[in-house]
């Protein structure tokens, strides 16, 4: 279930994606209102371009990244079908397969959502 759109800018540490919100999507309703517990999802995915690119540029040999966590997730806005959303992440710190990031998704100015999330990459 791919959920992000545009890889906007990325670097060894930061990332930043768009997203277009629409009605037939995961997360978004009848009523055209997208689930805030699809946030930490939107981060996830986006997170996904630096779990690959290793600290030397690299690609790194992953063959799959879950979300297993997420601390101090705040919710502070909603979003609908139509809403364009960025998302910024960079990367906090890893260890072995665990990489932390702490991330925003953004409606314009407004922040919907900010957070840490935690990937586990399979190598």
């Amino acid at each position: 279930m791919l959920v992000v759109d545009v890889l906007e800018k990325i670097s060894v540490n930061c990332v930043e994606v768009s997203v277009a919100i629409r009605s037939d999507m995961p997360f978004v309703g009848e009523n055209g209102y997208f689930d805030p517990a699809g946030y930490m999802e939107l981060m996830a995915q986006s997170a996904a371009p630096l779990v690959l690119l290793g600290e030397n540029g690299r690609l790194r040999n992953i063959s799959a990244a879950y979300l297993v966590g997420g601390r101090n997730i705040k919710i502070s806005g909603g979003a609908s079908a139509g809403d364009l959303l960025r998302i910024g992440l960079s990367k906090k710190e890893s260890y072995g397969k665990y990489f932390v990031f702490e991330g925003t998704v953004k409606r314009d100015a407004e922040c919907l959502a900010a957070g840490e999330i935690t990937l586990w990459a399979e190598r």
